[in-house]
This record gives C-alpha cells, structure tokens and sequence, in this order.
C-alpha cells in the first residue's frame, strides 16, 4: 500500500488485480473511474462499465520509473462512455490489451470538453509506453481523434471508428 515500503523496492505491489462485473458512474463529476498509478503485474477484467466524469481509465507512471511501471492488462466487453476530457489515457507501461468494448466520450454531452477517446502518450519521464492493442471494439464520439498515440506499437485491429474529426 501506500504506507508500506516503496514498490520500486521490490518489497511491496500488487501482482494481479482483477475486476469483473463492475460498474461506476461519476455522474458528470472530475473523478477519474481507475487510475492504474504505478506498478502492478497484470489487470484483468470483464463486463466493466465506467461512466460521466472526467476520465475513464488513466493508466501513469508516477514515479518516473523505468522497471516499475503499469504493465499487462486484458479487458474485454469494457463500456467506456461519456467523459470530459478522455475516455482512456494510457501514458505509461506495456501491453495493454482491450477487446470486444464500446470507448466513447459523449461530445457535446455536459459540457465536454474532451480531446481524444484514447490516447497513449509516451512516457518521456520514465518508462517507454508500448503494445496498445485494441480490436473488435468501437471508437469515437470525441472532438479530435478516436485514437491518437505517441507510444510504440499501438494496433487496432477489427474495430469501428465513428464520429471523430
């Protein structure tokens, strides 16, 4: 935990967090549904459901570290709907695997003044951010791009794009 020793110490994290038939709705607030902030070996998870607030799913590297970063995630049939700034940011780790989902951040909904659906970033400060793959899934509804990336080998594959500049 965050009292306990340091994780880039090797003496404390989380191995495998799993989330299943889970459903959270901020109701338009800032919150931000899952901030994966640092390291964990694998996420798995299915039937997620994340709505109206200001992000989604923000995946980060808070320590600047190289090694212990977010790494291994697998979703599948994950509803991302209707955010404020982004329905999901992945700006650190590796392998990052989302299927058969629905990510979408309701333009023009309360106000919103989102940029992108998903965006991975490079992690300048750390890690190097790589393998987003996203198949079979819908993308869209947000001012700019339904998926920008800056991180190495991002793949979607099979999925839909919609609404989006």
């Amino acid at each position: 935990g965050r009292d306990g020793p340091a994780p880039w110490h090797c003496s404390s994290r989380s191995d495998v967090l799993t989330f299943h038939e889970v459903f959270i709705d901020g109701q338009w607030s800032n919150a931000t549904g899952w901030m994966w902030s640092g390291f964990a070996n694998t996420a798995v998870g299915s039937s997620l459901r994340i709505l109206h607030m200001n992000y989604g799913i923000r995946i980060v590297n808070p320590i600047a570290s190289s090694s212990f970063v977010p790494s291994f995630l697998n979703i599948h049939d994950l509803e991302l709907e209707g955010f404020k700034t982004r329905a999901l940011s992945v700006e650190a780790g590796y392998e990052f695997r989302i299927t058969g989902s629905d990510i979408n951040n309701l333009t023009g909904s309360n106000g919103n003044t989102d940029d992108y659906a998903v965006a991975c970033y490079a992690d300048a400060a750390g890690s190097m951010t790589r393998g987003l793959m996203i198949s079979n899934t819908r993308i869209g509804d947000s001012r700019k791009s339904g998926l920008y990336s800056e991180g190495r080998g991002t793949q979607p594959d099979d999925g839909q794009f919609f609404t989006t500049s």
